[in-house]
């Protein structure tokens, strides 16, 4: 037993010798000739990098679900807002470690082109049991500056870009053999392991193709077979793609080709470069006997010659993106029942959200669904355009290529994002089978939601972005009858952006544009229930592929009781003034509402006071006060008068009437327009007195009607804004520039404001007045004073009245002087449809 533990620590000793040893050669038997060759090479690969999503993964909800139909269940269940946090992989250990200055941008490529082809290598700080990125994008820094990197560092990464049958090689077993029989322990065995290097050659429409492995004596025949089988699956898919390509490309590659089958790290699948005179292909011996792997990789790499035989860079990230997008996709052209190109779906749709052109962890990769998209649904196939004028163009062509080219860009990007929900009633995917995966994690929001509820969103998407907001209603609260949608503004002009809803109406799924609309509102309570709203999926897709969204587009989801009236109370001051005049008058408006058909609320019953005084040089002059009222059993547009006017939420026949009497066709804001007007009738009329105080010695005059100088009159409408609305009502706090202020409906109430105008004319005494400036001699009879008095003083009274008379009435010039009205409101909901 002894023995035989000094025998286990000698062997352990050799190995520690061993590892130590192989360590301090490393990479150093490589010649100073060939570790400074200078070799010019275009390096891309074939990945099957993902991240772990938690779409698709039930969440506990079922407490939260309970009453929702399983539909509804299923689709909220599966959709996630959030993703599984993973530990860093050793590409972002590597990147950190850069950006923190630890190492050198050269030192960083190393370390990543270590990750992939030799990971045992790696320093204990960059080691992680997630797998890393590819390092395409480092081989390719580190080959266009090859003679500005230090010998120490082209001496290291060169092992991994010479062919394998090349000494120095890191794939040439030889080379590993030999270095490690100088351990005399080790000859016997690796005598009987000994490999030889095989090689088949070929020809396709006049070029030269050579794969090349090592076989190894000890292996099966069964592996052995496997990787004959290998080279007979690459063969065969560079001839089939090859003359798919050729049609599709109108090109061939003009040089010939190596292909090397090696072992890489297991989930990179392949590699494509151009080294001047030879393409070069590497495919991972991992995957040998993989008919579909094997072929689709091939496939996918081979298109990368066709597109460098078209000069196209992989300096940017819109080069990477081009191309390894559309080589993914080519994989699908080629082999379109394969669907391994799936792989990248679950990653696919929880990017939604980021900026459609880019490149890094794959998503260049996964990008391939824009163009299978536009290929397989749009009818649209641009892939030798676009790859042609990048290779002459450069980089900065490929955003403008598809902006110009995307036939119907705007509509044509909003259905891709529609296709992109993949769930009823849009799940138009299909490859051989369904596409599986909807949007997640930062591209979706969920939300449940329940009676007096609100959700406030802002849009703001990055360039050729895409997001999905999902709302389910209460079904078993029945006091959830009212939804309302309202937007800050319509979007239908805007160039790139769109919004499209996605509803389910009882049984039924609906798709509408909504990029026109800002408010829409549904009824749960009607009788019919063509407004039962269970849920909404609002789409919103973004076409400008450069720039971000300026600013974002808000829009907010309300639900409640169904509203059936609205106790209304408003409060104002107001103050005019004009040379030594000034007229202050303030007021009040108490009101019910009645809420008719969700988007116009009538006046059931009213109640309006109001008092002025006007003083000359801070002398009181004129002072009045009057009020209305008015009551109405069924109030209706026809009968009564509008005070709150929204857009409908659908083209209702009956709206026309509504819109032909306040001349609000299509020019209603987003968030309705309040009428300040007070209420009069053709039965209604001011009540109340004004006295005029002359110069002495004509004392007072008293008239039995009002001068109703309120300040409001010339206003007719506000707008709100969006935050003036809540859940419960609205409140509205606001000071008018009265002659500045341009009233959304100030041509249409001619009507009220003639018999405003017909009311002052006809007070009993001003017209009287007016005579006897035209016939002093009357005047003592008129007022019964005895021709007392200085008549130019009487007159000039009698013209401030007349001031404030033209003041308070619109007319087509702006008045003289200056007038301010504060309005304070104050509007809440009191009763509800269904209640007694």
């Amino acid at each position: 037993m002894k023995i035989f533990y000094k025998k286990l620590f000698s062997i352990i000793l050799i190995f520690v010798f061993i590892f130590v040893f192989l360590s301090m050669i490393g990479c150093s038997a490589v010649s100073k000739n060939d570790a400074t060759k200078d070799i010019k090479f275009s390096a891309s690969n074939t990945t099957s990098s993902e991240t772990k999503p938690v779409g698709n993964v039930k969440n506990d909800v079922s407490k939260e679900l309970k009453g929702f139909d399983k539909e509804l269940v299923n689709l909220f269940s599966a959709r996630s807002d959030s993703y599984e946090n993973l530990l860093p992989n050793s590409t972002e250990l590597i990147e950190n470690a850069l950006i923190k200055g630890k190492i050198s941008r050269e030192k960083a490529a190393v370390l990543k082109v270590i990750s992939n082809f030799d990971p045992k290598r790696l320093p204990k700080e960059y080691v992680s049991v997630e797998p890393p990125d590819t390092a395409q994008y480092d081989i390719r820094y580190l080959i266009n500056n090859w003679n500005k990197l230090s010998k120490e560092t082209r001496s290291e990464v060169l092992p991994y870009l010479l062919p394998i049958d090349h000494p120095q090689s890191f794939f040439n077993l030889d080379k590993k053999k030999n270095k490690s029989s100088r351990i005399k322990l080790f000859e016997e065995a690796y005598a009987a392991e000994d490999n030889k290097l095989c090689v088949q050659e070929f020809k396709h429409d006049g070029q030269k193709f050579k794969i090349l492995y090592y076989e190894e004596k000890n292996w099966s025949e069964k592996k052995k077979q496997s990787i004959k089988n290998t080279v007979s699956y690459i063969k065969e898919s560079i001839i089939y793609s090859w003359n798919k390509f050729k049609s599709l490309m109108k090109i061939k590659p003009s040089k010939p080709f190596i292909i090397e089958l090696v072992e890489l790290e297991k989930k990179l699948y392949g590699l494509e470069w151009y080294e001047e005179g030879n393409y070069r292909i590497r495919i991972n011996i991992l995957h040998a006997n993989n008919e579909k792997a094997n072929k689709s990789t091939t496939a996918h790499e081979l298109f990368h010659a066709f597109q460098d035989e078209y000069k196209v860079g992989y300096d940017t990230p819109d080069e990477k993106w081009l191309c390894e997008a559309t080589a993914v996709w080519a994989e699908n052209y080629v082999y379109p029942n394969y669907n391994l190109e799936h792989a990248w779906h679950p990653r696919f749709f929880k990017t939604l959200d980021k900026e459609r052109i880019g490149a890094g962890k794959g998503f260049e990769y996964l990008s391939y669904m824009f163009f299978y998209y536009l290929t397989d649904y749009a009818k649209t196939n641009f892939i030798r355009d676009i790859i042609k004028t990048a290779g002459q163009k450069g980089a900065k062509s490929i955003r403008p290529f598809l902006e110009n080219n995307i036939p119907k860009l705007k509509e044509t990007y909003s259905t891709f994002a529609l296709y992109n929900w993949n769930w009823s009633p849009v799940d138009k995917y299909y490859d051989y089978g369904k596409i599986t995966g909807g949007p997640s994690g930062k591209s979706f929001k969920k939300k449940i939601m329940r009676v007096e509820q609100e959700d406030k969103e802002s849009v703001l998407l990055e360039p050729g972005a895409m997001a999905y907001y999902l709302y389910l209603f209460d079904q078993q609260d029945l006091t959830l009858q009212h939804v309302t949608i309202t937007f800050e503004k319509s979007i239908a002009n805007d160039k790139y952006l769109k919004r499209k809803a996605i509803l389910k109406i009882g049984d039924k799924w609906v798709v509408e544009d909504w990029s026109s609309e800002v408010v829409k509102q549904y009824c749960r309570a009607k009788t019919d229930k063509s407004e039962n709203i269970k849920a909404l999926i609002l789409v919103y897709s973004y076409a400008n592929f450069k720039n971000k969204m300026k600013e974002p587009d808000k829009f907010r989801v309300e639900t409640g009781k169904c509203n059936k009236e609205m106790q209304l109370s408003m409060k104002y001051d107001y103050t005019y003034k004009v040379d030594s005049f000034e007229w202050k008058a303030e007021g009040t408006l108490v009101e019910t509402l009645e809420i008719k058909d969700h988007f116009y609320y009538v006046v059931k019953n009213s109640k309006y006071n109001f008092s002025g005084q006007g003083f000359i040089d801070g002398k009181k002059q004129i002072e009045t006060s009057g009020s209305a009222s008015t009551s109405i059993t069924n109030p209706d547009i026809y009968n009564s008068l509008v005070r709150i006017l929204k857009k409908p939420s659908t083209s209702k026949e009956g709206s026309k009437d509504i819109y032909q009497k306040y001349g609000a066709k299509e020019n209603i804001p987003p968030q309705g327009m309040l009428m300040v007007i007070p209420p009069l009738l053709k039965e209604d009329t001011l009540k109340g007195n004004t006295t005029f105080y002359f110069p002495e010695p004509l004392r007072t005059i008293n008239l039995a009607q009002p001068l109703p100088l309120d300040g409001i009159s010339q206003i007719v409408a506000l707008i709100p804004d969006l935050n003036d609305w809540n859940p419960k009502g609205i409140n509205i706090s606001k000071s008018i520039d009265v002659f500045k202020y341009n009233c959304p409906l100030k041509n249409i109430y001619t009507a009220d404001l003639g018999k405003i105008a017909e009311q002052l004319d006809s007070i009993t005494g001003i017209q009287d007045i007016d005579n006897s400036i035209k016939l002093p001699d009357s005047l003592g009879e008129s007022f019964n004073i005895g021709g007392q008095g200085n008549i130019n003083d009487l007159y000039s009274s009698i013209s401030i009245i007349n001031v404030v008379k033209d003041a308070m009435m619109p007319r087509n010039k702006t008045p003289k002087g200056t007038a301010m009205l504060k309005i304070k409101l104050n509007a809440v909901y009191t009763k509800y449809y269904g209640e007694k």
